[in-house]
């Protein structure tokens, strides 16, 4: 598999305090890794500096995706546009009806079309910023702790949602997220970066395919990143 995303020996510090020390991390088309660790370890700036939000100190960070799709902690919706409009947004002018109602249909909100997002529950808008997400049919998608304002049992559905997103659309992802039981559901690897030494980071490869996992599988991996906390 080609390489999509690649940090070759990237540092970044902001002022005197160095978050990202000397790190070398790929992503390969179509792998689904996942970064986790504490608040404040430095997994969102991954992210930014993957969208060239932030530049590194040093080191550089190559991306060969040409389109990007982004979910943020919050739906960040545009509430003057309905929701069919607002996953059209990420099209660029070039929207392609037919696959935002197919995306619309596999979130669950094919009957919100017309619906503004001040009429949507928390978990209606979060399904509406995955669909946006998918919708310009992006190589890469950033995931940065999208389900961490809901409840457990709208996060269960909802990662199944994107599971089965990732399966159909072939997608890569660099995923963010604390939540280790969430981590061990959606992962190829699994990189924990609370335990990083001079850029190198404890990695679980995750052989079984998400859709066959157990619930004992996925509860032995969360405990094992638990003991490497």
């Amino acid at each position: 598999m080609e390489t999509i995303i690649q940090f070759q020996q990237v540092s970044k510090s902001f002022g005197a305090k160095q978050i990202i020390k000397n790190c070398n991390l790929s992503l390969r088309e179509g792998e689904v890794a996942v970064i986790i660790g504490p608040s404040g370890c430095g997994k969102t700036t991954f992210l930014h500096l993957a969208t060239k939000v932030l530049q590194p100190t040093s080191g550089q960070v190559t991306c060969f995706a040409q389109r990007l799709g982004y979910v943020f902690q919050e739906p960040r919706l545009l509430p003057w546009c309905t929701l069919y409009e607002n996953v059209a947004f990420s099209c660029n002018g070039v929207v392609d009806k037919a696959q935002i109602i197919n995306l619309l249909n596999r979130v669950k909100l094919e009957n919100e079309l017309a619906t503004f997002p001040k009429q949507l529950s928390g978990g209606m808008k979060q399904r509406a910023s995955i669909a946006r997400a998918f919708a310009c049919k992006p190589k890469l998608i950033m995931m940065d702790e999208p389900f961490s304002a809901l409840d457990y049992w709208i996060k269960k559905e909802l990662i199944q949602d994107v599971i089965d997103l990732i399966d159909n659309e072939h997608v890569s992802m660099l995923y963010v997220t604390h939540d280790y039981e969430e981590a061990a559901t959606v992962a190829d690897r699994i990189i924990n970066i609370a335990q990083a030494k001079e850029g190198i980071y404890k990695e679980y490869i995750l052989n079984v395919p998400r859709k066959q996992r157990s619930f004992d599988y996925i509860k032995n991996m969360e405990y094992q990143l638990l003991q490497q906390s």
